[in-house]
């Protein structure tokens, strides 16, 4: 005697669709949670961008700040150098001195041609300095005076360039013609403890 297997597809139907039914609410569920997910994970991403720039700042600004006191450090040094007693007497030498050619400058004594070579070295470093950028004109300005020493270093520097076939003191004239140039933008700058002083 065989057993009837009697199958109620409309039971099984609604069965089918119930399971559908709770798979999709499951998948929705699913989904919402993933994208709440996601948003937390953009959002901790984002705040670390954030965080990310406002480091990247400090150290730009730390690394600005280090730059800009290793500079005045350096000008400093510079600065404490041309105050010395040697170079101050350099510097008066030259001041004073009457010379109007490089064959008068070939006849001083040795010490006096020296304190021409010290004094015009010293302004061609500074020169470079400003040149490079460590330095501004306005620093420069304050601390010392350079288109005086131009001025009366000038038979020599002449006299210098002949001899070598080539400009020697380049970054000195440079200096010399963006301290004239400063002066015309900006005419009334303060008169600071300059260095050499006349």
């Amino acid at each position: 005697m065989g057993i009837l297997l009697t199958i109620d597809f409309s039971q099984l139907s609604s069965d089918a669709a119930f399971v559908s039914s709770v798979a999709i609410a499951l998948g929705a569920v699913f989904v919402v949670l993933q994208i709440r997910d996601n948003r937390k994970l953009i959002m901790a991403s984002t705040e670390q961008a954030k965080a990310a720039v406002v480091q990247a700042k400090l150290s730009t600004d730390q690394l600005k700040q280090n730059n800009d006191q290793a500079n005045m450090e350096m000008i400093m040094r510079l600065y404490e150098f041309a105050n010395t007693a040697e170079v101050q007497t350099s510097w008066v030498i030259v001041n004073y001195s009457p010379l109007k050619s490089f064959d008068e400058f070939l006849k001083l004594p040795e010490k006096e041609r020296v304190a021409f070579y010290q004094i015009a070295n010293l302004f061609e470093s500074i020169g470079v300095l400003v040149d490079r950028g460590f330095v501004s004109l306005a620093t420069i300005d304050d601390m010392f005076v350079p288109e005086q020493a131009w001025q009366k270093l000038s038979p020599f520097i002449e006299g210098v360039n002949n001899a070598a076939g080539e400009e020697v003191y380049a970054f000195f004239r440079k200096l010399n013609e963006g301290m004239k140039e400063y002066h015309k933008m900006s005419p009334a700058t303060t008169e600071g403890a300059r260095v050499p002083r006349s």
